[in-house]
């Protein structure tokens, strides 16, 4: 019975190490390019939000925070209509 015991308890304890694993791995992610979110194209005076697919000219607005409403409202306008299509 001991053994049983001590062999379900590994069992358990491999399967929650497994879950751990694979939500650390989600979150933190492989590093790839295609993980980006945003690229600051300094050349171009370019701001590209990678999830929503919005490019934004005028990196010097950007760096003083005139820009940054802008990429809220566009994130909030790509919340909401993924919010609808889930509904």
């Amino acid at each position: 019975m001991s053994i049983l015991r001590s062999r379900l308890y590994e069992q358990t304890r491999q399967q929650e190490q497994a879950r751990r694993n694979k939500l650390r791995a989600d979150q933190v992610g492989s590093g790839n390019s295609g993980e980006r979110i945003r690229t600051y194209n300094f050349p171009a005076s370019r701001i590209t939000d990678h999830r929503i697919g919005l490019s934004l000219f005028g990196m010097d607005k950007m760096m003083a925070g005139h820009m940054l409403d802008d990429i809220i409202a566009e994130l909030l306008k790509n919340d909401r209509r993924i919010q609808l299509q889930n509904m």
